[in-house]
């Protein structure tokens, strides 16, 4: 059924269940048909599959879904990401624009929209912003699994690279609401900026305000990591860029 012609109707159909697990099944579906299939798409057919797939995105998140399922349909979302085409290329601020219209935005508009990134995140509501912060780490293990070497890898690192002052932003907001009393967000936050914290080829992806780092350190939220390093973040040039270590043994005890 998932590699049938008819596999795209299935996957959306099985969206719409009341059931999780046939939801989750559905979102594996897409998944599955994008990476195989992927070639049986013109253009104009891709750019309506990316669009659904944002719709059911914003939908299902919206309707507070299992992590489970909404994890799965960011897999579906950066297995097109990294399709040849490259035509998603600014994928987090089309996320984030999209979430907060309630619907998905069509591509050519999104220059015309010039809020800074750090205002839409701002406007995200609770269940908005884990599940976009689950792409953004779920995309860069994606692009790290590649051959360093491919030159398909080359064009992967340089598209996610477009990306990488929104997902600053969205980190930076993420990370910081602990000290707003959010702990869920920060852990969030802080889950995915250990997976980008290591992300080789854009150093300036752990960048973060020296507040931030405070933050961290007084609600443990690395206890699990054994060490971490960052740079401070740079703030109109007011913060020298610096090297900063966070073993374990320094952070404090539960």
């Amino acid at each position: 059924m998932q590699r049938s012609q008819q596999g795209w109707q299935v996957a959306d159909a099985l969206l719409q269940s009341e059931d999780t697990n046939v939801r989750f099944f559905g979102a594996l579906t897409f998944t599955i048909k994008i990476n195989q299939d992927w070639n049986s798409l013109n253009e104009a057919d891709a750019t309506q599959l990316l669009y659904k797939l944002v719709e059911w995105l914003i939908q299902l998140t919206k309707s507070h879904e299992s992590a489970l399922v909404l994890r799965k349909l960011c897999s579906a979302l950066i297995a097109y990401y990294l399709r040849p085409s490259g035509a998603w290329q600014q994928s987090i601020r089309h996320l984030l624009i999209s979430f907060n219209a309630g619907r998905p935005i069509v591509l050519d508009r999104l220059s015309a929209e010039r809020s800074p990134t750090s205002s839409l995140v701002e406007t995200l509501n609770g269940t908005q912003r884990p599940t976009i912060l689950w792409f953004a780490s779920g995309l860069v293990e994606e692009v790290n699994k590649a051959d360093s070497a491919s030159i398909q890898s080359y064009k992967y690192y340089e598209r996610v690279s477009t990306n990488v002052a929104d997902v600053v932003d969205l980190l930076h907001h993420s990370i910081s609401a602990a000290s707003r009393g959010d702990f869920g967000l920060a852990e969030h936050g802080v889950k995915c900026f250990q997976v980008c914290s290591f992300y080789p080829f854009i150093p300036s992806i752990a960048t973060f305000h020296p507040k931030d780092v405070a933050v961290i350190r007084l609600q443990n939220l690395f206890q699990e990591c054994e060490k971490i390093e960052y740079n401070a973040f740079l703030c109109n040039g007011e913060y020298p860029q610096q090297q900063l270590s966070i073993p374990r043994t320094c952070l404090p005890e539960p």
